[in-house]
């Protein structure tokens, strides 16, 4: 399950706790599966949007049914990694462990070659003022100095796991995941909560002989106004468009949408100055300009998770499913 929510997305965001623990009450109250079992199934919570596309979440069920040998259909695999603890955050640890979590999802949804791998989202624990004061078994070296400071090591780390695991890119040296955004285009997207200690790994993909009707496609954004980004990925799931789409041409047969939004570093778009990176506080102002630019490219205003920079798309092959 993936879902957001409308907290502020920071330390002391309760929205992704509160969602957690309803969504587990109702599948332990009219499901099947024991407490333990529910606290297996990965539940990856963003905050950081209140309101425009929140809130929302995005279910994925699978079956035991089979297709065309011959023809590639979305699959699902789902892992935990082992516990993050606090000294590993941000730190080649949390690298290693991220990454045996998604050879493990890919392995559960049985893919075996990395090309068809298009989403993997990753959910890891965050940083705490209690977490950073209890780790006492630190080496020196940790550079435990605060959530926020930490923040963006946290983020760096996990999205480096998967190209690491595919060859990709080197494990990072401490301190150094600033440095890593060349080799981490084909990343997942990451986030982070206070209410986990271990990493959660949703990984889709196309496998041969899969059942159902769904294809899933992925495509990266150059900036946050290359709308071609997100058609691309429509392509990518196999869907024929004319070389300037429209909202028309997609006849509602894409599903649904992840993108992952960040402001440009830099405070420039296109040459031009702009404020989002200006505000202390995590601006939300990124997944609101997404989530209206994307749903009106979609032709559906409906909350729709956004993902900004890797794109993944799921498309119904035979008609709309909403």
């Amino acid at each position: 399950m993936i879902g957001k929510t409308e907290g502020n997305g920071g330390v002391n965001d309760f929205t992704r706790i509160l969602a957690d623990q309803a969504f587990r009450r109702v599948l332990l109250k009219h499901g099947t599966r024991s407490e333990a079992e529910i606290h297996n199934v990965p539940m990856v919570w963003s905050g950081g949007c209140d309101g425009v596309i929140t809130p929302h979440a995005t279910i994925f069920a699978r079956n035991s049914k089979t297709g065309a040998a011959d023809k590639s259909r979305l699959v699902i695999g789902t892992a935990l990694s082992a516990e993050l603890l606090p000294e590993d955050i941000g730190r080649p640890a949390m690298v290693l462990k991220v990454a045996d979590a998604v050879k493990a999802a890919m392995k559960d949804a049985g893919i075996t070659d990395p090309k068809d791998v298009h989403y993997v989202q990753t959910k890891t624990p965050l940083l705490t003022i209690d977490s950073v004061r209890d780790a006492r078994n630190a080496p020196p070296d940790a550079g435990l100095r605060g959530p926020r400071l930490h923040g963006r090591f946290q983020r760096h780390h996990p999205r480096s796991a998967s190209p690491w695991h595919w060859g990709k890119c080197r494990c990072p040296r401490p301190n150094r995941s600033a440095g890593i955004s060349t080799c981490i285009r084909r990343s997942p997207p990451v986030s982070s909560g206070v209410e986990l200690t271990q990493a959660q790994i949703v990984l889709l993909g196309n496998k041969a002989g899969a059942g159902g009707r769904y294809r899933i496609g992925h495509s990266v954004m150059h900036d946050a106004l290359d709308i071609d980004g997100i058609y691309d990925s429509i392509r990518d799931a196999g869907i024929e468009l004319p070389e300037r789409p429209r909202s028309e041409d997609l006849k509602g047969r894409v599903v649904n949408c992840f993108m992952k939004c960040e402001a440009d570093r830099r405070g420039v778009l296109r040459g031009r100055r702009q404020i989002m990176l200006d505000d202390f506080r995590r601006p939300p102002s990124p997944a609101f300009e997404g989530g209206g630019r994307r749903g009106g490219r979609a032709c559906d205003r409906r909350p729709r998770g956004i993902r900004i920079g890797r794109l993944p798309c799921i498309r119904d092959r035979m008609a709309a499913v909403r």
